[in-house]
């Protein structure tokens, strides 16, 4: 699947009455999906199957949608865009970063309002959403916006702004500039 991606907008500019209007064209390039599979197979004897209690069938179950639940997470915000992997986050060119030290630091408020600046410079805020470690969670729930207050940065009622505040394990906490 090719889907349009605009890469230069259309121009617009004012005009007299009767007067003749320029044309302009927008530039395009494409996103190309292509699909992959992302899939797990356990097998356990039918003796296995029909003596356990608890059902041994239902466990493999869960533990496959755990297993699959977390690399397709893994994938999305890491994934290397190689051989049948899809291309994460992470490894998407592109995507503004706000600058919070040599190798990161602390977020603070304002950092946070210049992430979602940066998102909104780039015409994409629709229905943002943070995506966090557990550590920047815990972080950013037990510091307040502003010191000397009981408002924290992430509070579960409204999430970071009114933006909703998503936590995976998969996000690194480890990365540098």
């Amino acid at each position: 699947v090719s889907i349009p991606r605009l890469t230069g907008a259309a121009g617009a500019s004012w005009y007299a009455e009767q007067g003749t209007i320029s044309d302009s064209t927008p530039t395009f390039d494409a996103v190309t999906l292509s699909p992959e599979v992302l899939a797990g197979m356990v097998s356990y004897s039918r003796k296995m199957m029909a003596q356990s209690q608890p059902n041994v069938e239902n466990i493999v179950r869960r533990d496959l949608a755990t297993v699959l639940g977390l690399e397709l997470d893994r994938a999305v915000i890491n994934g290397s865009g190689s051989g049948n992997e899809p291309r994460g986050i992470l490894n998407t060119s592109g995507i503004g970063d706000v600058a919070m030290g040599t190798d990161g630091g602390a977020p603070t408020w304002g950092d946070l309002m210049n992430l979602i600046q940066e998102v909104a410079s780039a015409n994409a805020d629709r229905r943002g959403v943070f995506l966090v470690n557990s550590a920047t969670e815990a972080f950013l729930r037990a510091v307040p916006r502003v010191a000397a207050t009981e408002r924290m940065m992430l509070e579960s009622n409204e999430g970071i702004a009114g933006r909703e505040a998503l936590v995976s394990n998969n996000v690194p906490s480890n990365l540098t500039k």
